[in-house]
């Protein structure tokens, strides 16, 4: 972790949530869209921080609660929403940007899922029971991004070519993003135990991403 500093959190958005001061903070890599901030106050306490991408509006955070709320009716574990010293729970930094944050749920670091059948058997069965537990509400989010809703397919075939086309995109950007960084060094999280380097790490994700946009492309 390293020292507070205002360029991570803004004044303003640090003395909203931490009146009486952080002891430290540390960045969460690994996000392709939000920034966020693992943030110890003077209690010892420790929180989620995060600034939303600027696509995103208040009225996502009315969505979180609601689905919130019902996972936790399904028997899930969800952050609960921290409110600023105004009392609100999304407050906008100087530049507009928003911000909020989140009760710090303690968890122990997973290991590698590959050739371990019966953990990856469990992670689907997981994801499965997350699945059904979301199918069961029924809401329209507040937030949404006109643009994407103007695209909706309707057309089954035409859904699965874009739905492919849309994993070649992935597949090709987080292979460059891997490229990228076995240059500048600095972006991923890596296997220390698994791989020698972070650049034998970012070399073997980028031909992974390759072989994934291979399958996509047939």
């Amino acid at each position: 972790m390293t020292a507070p500093t205002p360029d991570l959190i803004p004044p303003e958005i640090l003395g909203a949530y931490y009146p009486d001061g952080i002891t430290r903070q540390a960045a969460i890599t690994g996000g392709e869209v939000n920034t966020t901030l693992l943030v110890i106050d003077t209690n010892g306490q420790k929180t989620i921080l995060q600034r939303l991408s600027s696509i995103y509006d208040a009225s996502v955070g009315e969505d979180y609660e609601v689905v919130a709320a019902h996972l936790r009716g399904k028997g899930w574990e969800m952050a609960t929403t921290l409110k600023a010293s105004d009392g609100t729970s999304y407050l906008p930094d100087s530049s507009g940007r928003l911000w909020r944050a989140f009760t710090y749920i303690e968890s122990t670091p997973g290991s590698g899922l590959e050739g371990d059948l019966e953990a990856c058997a469990a992670l689907g069965g997981l994801l499965g029971a997350l699945h059904r537990s979301l199918a069961a509400l029924d809401y329209k989010p507040k937030f949404s991004r006109p643009h994407a809703q103007a695209g909706l397919i309707t057309d089954r075939q035409a859904f699965i070519e874009k739905a492919l086309a849309a994993s070649r995109v992935i597949a090709l950007n987080l292979g460059m993003k891997h490229l990228i960084d076995s240059v500048e060094d600095r972006y991923f999280v890596w296997d220390t135990a698994r791989f020698k380097s972070r650049l034998e790490f970012n070399l073997f994700c980028a031909r992974r991403q390759r072989q994934v946009y291979k399958v996509f492309e047939a």
